[in-house]
């Protein structure tokens, strides 16, 4: 069962208050997105923070009184999640947060590894600034070894997002963004991996090669990382199977 606080303003929004049509048609799509994402975000860290485990249910019921907003909201919000990969939602049954297994792993990093190493490629041919978030990813990153696991998670994956993003390729970002939520659920359900600094420091590694623009390193170390990830992640199932 969900204990969470209200998303702020969502009550007030679903049941109180008289609008014309006029405003509804201004203001309703705007007001209502804000508090899909809100609920989104909020249910998305709840299962990355590991309080809602593989398998648990999250129906449209106890979302919407967990957090206080419409069955309608709620629903979205699922939906939303289920599209990302962190939930599994069958016709008439409540949805549950998905369970990474050794498959779904294996081809997680076998799609991730082409556009990473795409990124990898730009950079080191084409040149271009790198983001400044990438370092700051990286520091963020190595301080947070007691934070949230939402947070570890969120650091952990920004340097490989800004990457991605920093080649300027919208369909490259899109597959990219199309696996995370899939990688956000396999490093949330590892129950051992290495620690905070310990991933900052090969960030930080690759993110010098890539300064220099050595294509053979960087991608060597680039392809190096990525199998040692999946290794962790895949023995962590071993461990908690």
């Amino acid at each position: 069962m969900l204990f969470v606080s209200p998303v702020p303003g969502a009550s007030n929004w679903c049941n109180h208050g008289r609008v014309t049509l006029s405003q509804l048609q201004n203001i309703a799509p705007v007001d209502r997105i804000s508090v899909v994402e809100e609920v989104t975000t909020r249910l998305l860290h709840i299962i990355l923070d590991g309080r809602l485990k593989a398998g648990d249910a999250v129906s449209e019921d106890e979302v919407k009184n967990a957090l206080q907003v419409s069955r309608v909201t709620a629903r979205s919000a699922i939906a939303e999640l289920t599209a990302r990969g962190i939930l599994d939602k069958d016709a008439n049954r409540p949805a549950r947060v998905k369970t990474i297994n050794h498959h779904e792993v294996r081809n997680l990093y076998r799609a991730r590894m082409p556009v990473e190493l795409e990124a990898v490629r730009f950079f080191t041919h084409r040149g271009g600034a790198l983001d400044p978030g990438m370092e700051a990813s990286i520091d963020a990153l190595a301080e947070a070894e007691h934070s949230l696991g939402h947070l570890r998670i969120q650091y952990n994956l920004d340097f490989h997002r800004l990457l991605v993003a920093g080649t300027g390729n919208p369909w490259l970002l899109r597959c990219y963004t199309s696996i995370e939520g899939g990688l956000q659920l396999a490093l949330a359900q590892s129950v051992d991996h290495p620690t905070c600094l310990e991933t900052a420091e090969v960030h930080r590694a690759l993110l010098k090669e890539l300064t220099v623009g050595n294509w053979t390193h960087a991608r060597d170390a680039m392809i190096e990382h990525l199998k040692e990830s999946k290794r962790g992640v895949a023995d962590s199932m071993n461990r908690s199977g």
